[in-house]
């Protein structure tokens, strides 16, 4: 048997396969890129109403994708123009993503029972959003 062989049995990547891949994880970074521009404004109004949720909603997994993923979702698929359509599973990539901007950008105090956001939180939808994406091929 080839090392060829033995290397694709294993799991991993030689040679052409290796080069294709890399090909194809930087080819698939542009389109979401220009699709979280296209659609970050929408988001980040959609994350403004945060606040009225109490902190169990936005910590249970469940209840915040029905409240804050499900509509920022419709909300950026609606804005995108098709856009959307060029990232290949965009609604897991993007639900996601927004478990990763919950993490980073919104602010949870049980003790006091409120849920807000990072001051800056607007400048940082988009990279926020762009790094989820990248978290979510891993």
């Amino acid at each position: 048997m080839g090392v060829r062989n033995v290397a694709r049995k294993c799991g991993l990547y030689t040679g052409r396969e290796a080069m294709f891949n890399k090909l194809k994880s930087a080819m698939g970074s542009g389109p979401v890129r220009a699709a979280v521009e296209n659609f970050s404004g929408q988001v980040s109004e959609k994350l403004k109403d945060i606040s009225s949720l109490s902190p169990s909603d936005v910590m249970d997994d469940a209840r915040y994708s029905e409240y804050v993923i499900t509509p920022a979702l419709l909300a950026a698929e609606a804005s995108s123009s098709g856009m959307t359509n060029l990232v290949p599973d965009f609604e897991r990539r993007f639900a996601v993503a927004m478990l990763y901007l919950r993490d980073e950008l919104v602010i949870v105090d049980e003790t006091k029972g409120t849920v807000g956001l990072v001051p800056d939180y607007r400048a940082r939808v988009p990279d926020v959003l762009t790094e989820g994406f990248k978290r979510s091929v891993a």
